[in-house]
């Protein structure tokens, strides 16, 4: 009798986990959530729209980190959204360690293709200029003598601009913000973009 009863509810639990694991696959194929997913590996990944200079003229504050993929392939092979939202939170914790918070770290982009960098009381002022969906900023001290040039990806969605940087370039242009103290902690930066190819990354911006 005790034996029947065990193999009775052996084939309950079995038809149970059978539903719910249909029910899972279910819901992960059901219209919506595929919806989701196919959008959250767009949101990770960089558009090839052109940037024109009247889309970035003024001023620009600081949001939050961010990291997309250059392709959509790249993003599916490491996991796409889920991944760029974990790079992002560890960004988040290294540039809070160099001053860079929200509300901390500022563009300011002029129409005469020139700019404007502050990061807490340091400013720095260079020239600008734009390809497609790329921007290279070049800083000159007094305006006149280059100390860096910097390139970067640019996406623009309404109020918010994505920067993007290759890790060595992000790291030249905070090399430009940041002081010496802070090499170190910087140097975790490129660290995080290790073994996920085709990853950028950099800051959102928000217009002021």
């Amino acid at each position: 009798m005790m034996k029947k009863i065990i193999v009775i509810m052996a084939a309950i639990c079995c038809t149970l986990a059978f539903n719910a694991q249909a029910q899972s696959l279910k819901d992960l194929f059901n219209k919506e959530n595929i919806g989701e997913t196919l959008g959250g590996i767009a949101e990770s990944v960089l558009t090839n729209k052109g940037i024109l200079k009247t889309d970035i003229t003024g001023n620009w504050t600081y949001a939050q980190a961010d990291c997309k993929f250059t392709t959509e392939d790249l993003a599916k092979q490491a996991g796409g959204v889920l991944v760029a939202s974990k790079v992002s939170e560890k960004l988040s914790d290294v540039y809070g360690k160099i001053g860079i918070k929200p509300g901390a770290f500022h563009f300011q982009f002029n129409s005469d293709s020139t700019f404007v960098s502050s990061l807490g009381a340091k400013t720095l002022k260079g020239s600008y200029s734009l390809k497609d969906n790329c921007i290279t900023l070049e800083y000159r001290i007094a305006g006149k003598i280059k100390t860096a040039s910097v390139n970067a990806h640019i996406q623009k969605a309404g109020d918010n601009l994505s920067l993007l940087f290759n890790a060595d370039k992000l790291l030249s242009l905070f090399g430009q913000l940041c002081s010496v103290s802070n090499i170190a902690t910087l140097k975790t930066v490129a660290t995080i973009a290790e073994g996920y190819d085709g990853m950028m990354l950099g800051f959102q911006m928000k217009r002021d």
